[in-house]
């Protein structure tokens, strides 16, 4: 379920992140969440989800980890009637039982 995804978004996400890459240093592979430090150079998923516990619990908010928010996101796609297949490409799923399964699980 990992690899490489394309994926579409909106001018105002796209805004956001042109005003994020003026703040960043630049760095030989180009990425944005670069990590020098790390084997592979970019920030690792316990460290993203670390960093948004922390910014949550200081909003009051009950923590939540990536993957929550990835499923959070499909669901909402779902609901606005975007086909499965779609969603399942979105996420990097290779089937729509996959979606299916995982959505399944975080609806509970």
């Amino acid at each position: 379920m990992s690899g490489n995804r394309i994926i579409t978004v909106d001018e105002i996400v796209m805004s956001r992140f042109e005003e994020l890459f003026k703040t960043l240093k630049p760095n030989e592979e180009n990425l944005v969440f670069y990590r020098p430090k790390s084997k592979y150079k970019v920030i690792s998923k316990q460290v993203i989800d670390s960093l948004l516990k922390k910014v949550l619990l200081n909003l009051n908010i009950e923590p939540v980890n990536t993957n929550a928010l990835r499923y959070t996101h499909a669901s909402i796609l779902l609901s606005k009637g975007l086909p499965i297949q779609y969603v399942t490409e979105r996420l990097g799923h290779n089937n729509i039982n996959d979606t299916n399964h995982l959505l399944n699980l975080y609806s509970k």
